[in-house]
């Protein structure tokens, strides 16, 4: 059981492991304060998923979101401050980042503080927002961002998914209390343009604020934490339209305040969510054939951002509030925490932002 929380008393022992051509991945961390910015980056260990040492590369102080493209690559970060978008070339041995010539990359379209950016599963589109919701598709071409079209969104998109087959953009909206929770844009396949599907946005819970949204892999499945209750909402996808409908049962309550954070195993069976409330992590089970959430269990951790590496074995959490990284095993079998040895990890002035890549 994880109820009694991991341990701490090894804060910031740098685990095992180090960089070089043995890690299979790589875990990056956004930290800074002062107008200094950096990307931390850890190997992580393939047996146990402890963080070796870390190397640190200079970036802005604020990236919001970080994000690494299918083909493990390059890694897309959010720059708060510019209002532009960073993008980094991937070292396939050593996981060491160097940014793209013309990067940040920056929109007409958009204006104002960096928002949030997701990655089309095939790897042919970035989409960025501004804070206030103007939206802009990039091409992207050996990491070089292209700007392309837009959209607007005026119910302030706070996080993206795109399904997994390229055809919809899923923004999770931190909307007044006149509603517009979710908007979904259907996505050109040749120009990655957007537009919006009919009905959207979709309102199911007055005043909810959605936080973070996840896809679940067979595509027909979305989450989202409701950061003014103590819920998660899970909608089911109409695949052939788009539209979306209320899981029955939904919204899952927490039993915590704020809930912020949220992860989908790659397995599908397994749901994530992070609250700030009283600083948890929630486990759910979902339901395979109906998308259904039952909660598993929850330990207290002070965590926000979460993220799971893509072997599904380790789950990774920013602490912003200890500036830490708490590193946990997933058991494969009840989707259990177990701390990993050396955990919590140390990583600067931790942000929030965190990104896996899995180097070839």
């Amino acid at each position: 059981s994880c109820g009694d929380g991991p341990n701490t008393s090894s804060a910031g022992n740098g685990g095992t492991g180090g960089t070089g051509a043995s890690a299979h991945e790589m875990l990056y961390v956004a930290s800074g304060n002062n107008g200094q910015g950096q990307i931390w980056a850890f190997s992580i260990d393939p047996n146990t998923g402890a963080l070796g040492s870390p190397t640190q590369f200079s970036s802005p102080e604020f990236l919001l979101q970080m994000k690494v493209d299918p083909s493990n690559t390059f890694l897309y970060a959010s720059d708060f401050d510019s209002g532009k978008v960073r993008a980094y070339s991937i070292d396939s041995t050593s996981g060491s980042l160097a940014e793209v010539n013309g990067s940040p990359f920056g929109s007409s379209l958009t204006s104002g503080n960096g928002g949030p950016l997701a990655i089309s599963p095939n790897g042919k589109f970035l989409f960025f927002s501004d804070s206030v919701g103007n939206l802009a598709t990039f091409s992207i071409s050996s990491g070089t961002l292209t700007p392309g079209t837009g959209g607007q969104d005026n119910n302030q998109p706070f996080d993206f998914a795109v399904d997994p087959l390229n055809r919809y953009l899923y923004v999770a909206n931190q909307s007044d209390s006149s509603g517009g929770d979710f908007s979904v844009f259907s996505i050109d396949a040749s120009s990655g343009g957007i537009t919006p599907i009919s009905g959207s946005p979709f309102t199911f819970q007055d005043n909810s604020g959605p936080f973070a949204i996840a896809v679940h892999p067979n595509g027909r499945f979305i989450y989202s934490t409701l950061s003014n209750t103590q819920d998660v909402a899970g909608l089911t996808v109409d695949t052939s339209t788009g539209v979306l409908s209320k899981i029955a049962g939904s919204p899952f309550n927490t039993g915590i305040l704020i809930p912020k954070g949220i992860a989908m195993h790659p397995s599908g069976k397994f749901l994530y969510v992070s609250a700030e409330g009283v600083s948890s992590i929630i486990i759910f089970n979902i339901d395979p054939t109906t998308g259904a959430l039952s909660k598993l269990t929850s330990f207290t951790v002070g965590v926000v951002q979460l993220a799971i590496d893509p072997s599904g074995n380790f789950l990774y959490a920013a602490s912003p509030a200890f500036d830490e990284v708490f590193a946990y095993k997933i058991d494969q079998g009840n989707g259990n925490l177990t701390a990993v040895p050396g955990s919590p990890f140390s990583a600067g002035v931790v942000s929030g932002a965190l990104a896996i890549v899995n180097l070839q």
